[in-house]
């Protein structure tokens, strides 16, 4: 996973899983959470957007994306390394001159997270659902002040709502 985001050598992805027991029901085809907010952190980067769109174009060398995106030698090469890590990005060595790399989007990996984004946020998967909890679902109850006391659906605590 890219990052260290670990608190007592738990990552975040690690305890959203702990918390969440129907978390697998929502990766289809293999994806772990961990892959999915990898790939998002990979992308969250303006500058790191800007490279995939850039290689999208086709393969690519340093010095080329260098001069088409303004970025510093070592930010590029950072930002590279990121979006390879994640899997997004595949890097070749010159045929006649080992010392060029050329990049390039990986068409599976651009596939594989097309497919998962249109499933995930395909509007078909949203549901009409009744409130379960709230003043809509719980009905309401007025304390001293006039306040409504609403029961908390995950801590079964009562707690006032305005």
């Amino acid at each position: 996973m890219i990052g260290s985001d670990r608190i007592g050598g738990v990552t975040h992805a690690t305890r959203w899983m702990q918390m969440n027991s129907e978390a697998t029901r929502v990766w289809p085809d293999g994806c772990a959470p961990e892959d999915v907010i990898g790939i998002l952190r990979a992308l969250a980067d303006p500058n790191r957007l800007r490279i995939v769109d850039f290689l999208m174009q086709g393969d690519s060398c340093n010095c080329e994306l260098n001069e088409n995106l303004g970025l510093p030698p070592n930010l590029l090469s950072h930002h590279l390394r990121v979006l390879r890590e994640a899997g997004l990005t595949t890097s070749r060595r010159d045929a006649v001159d080992g010392r060029w790399i050329y990049y390039s989007v990986d068409r599976d990996a651009a596939a594989r997270w097309r497919s998962w984004f249109e499933w995930f946020l395909d509007p078909g998967r949203v549901q009409e659902r009744a409130v379960l909890c709230g003043p809509e679902g719980m009905g309401t109850a007025r304390d001293e002040r006039g306040l409504v006391q609403a029961d908390s659906c995950a801590s079964g605590r009562r707690r006032r709502c305005g």
